[in-house]
């Protein structure tokens, strides 16, 4: 069927407007949002529960207000090859960061050049530890011959846990030091609207918690649901996994 010059002029019209229409559309579509990506070194799972033994009143708004993973597991049972793999995108036998003492080369490619290039400015602050180097050679050798049988070599005592008697609230200094980086770096940018019309993605990087465990007896007091704590049952050491003993 052959169209007039007529119809053909209405179809013309008709595609322009709709061409206009969604230009407007997509004129109107938010920017891309800027990014803070939170993260700690040894999160417990139970965090953001009903029964947790930690009282957290900001994750669990934070959890409210988003979506909480229940069965999420970690890439590697250690620090660095998890890490890596969490910034990389890529398994642990497809990077080579097997260890604590085996990372990611300075060069690899992460998140967070992959963020760059789609126009954003990004930034690091605090702790990351996903790269090769940051781990003692010590440490990083007890971490493989702990668990093999009648196999053992000097290595870096583990500290105990402390609970001290003040009330001291800035217990953790370096943790304290990131999040007063990150809000004073976020203050700046805001009122210095002219730095950069980019939009911004901070990783804001916590090593607490992690072993060993240190806190005052305000973060006892204040931090922890007393009812909720049960003590684990352990094995006789001759049934113990060669890890746990």
């Amino acid at each position: 069927m052959w169209l007039t010059w007529v119809e053909l002029e209405i179809m013309a019209i008709v595609l322009l407007l709709l061409l206009l229409a969604n230009a407007r559309a997509l004129s109107v579509l938010p920017k891309k949002p800027n990014v803070i990506f939170v993260h700690v070194d040894s999160m417990d799972g139970r965090t953001a529960l009903p029964d947790s033994p930690a009282l957290t009143p900001n994750i669990d708004r934070l959890a409210s207000r988003g979506v909480r993973f229940d069965n999420t597991y970690c890439a590697s049972p250690e620090c660095v090859p998890s890490r890596s793999a969490l910034w990389s995108g890529r398994r642990t036998d497809q990077t080579g960061a097997w260890s604590n003492g085996h990372g990611l080369p300075p060069n690899y490619p992460i998140i967070m050049d992959r963020v760059a290039d789609n126009g954003y400015d990004t930034l690091f602050i605090g702790g990351h530890d996903f790269l090769s180097g940051h781990h003692s050679l010590s440490a990083n050798l007890s971490s493989w011959t702990r668990a093999v049988p009648n196999f053992a070599i000097p290595s870096e005592s583990r500290p105990q846990a402390d609970i001290t008697d003040s009330e001291e609230v800035r217990v953790h200094k370096t943790d304290w030091e990131t999040s007063d980086t990150c809000v004073r770096w976020l203050q700046d940018r805001q009122q210095n609207k002219s730095a950069s019309d980019k939009p911004f993605m901070l990783s804001c990087g916590f090593i607490i918690p992690h072993p060993a465990y240190h806190t005052s007896k305000y973060w006892y007091n204040k931090g922890v649901n007393h009812s909720a704590v049960t003590i684990p049952t352990w094995l006789p050491e001759d049934q113990m996994h060669p890890v746990q003993r």
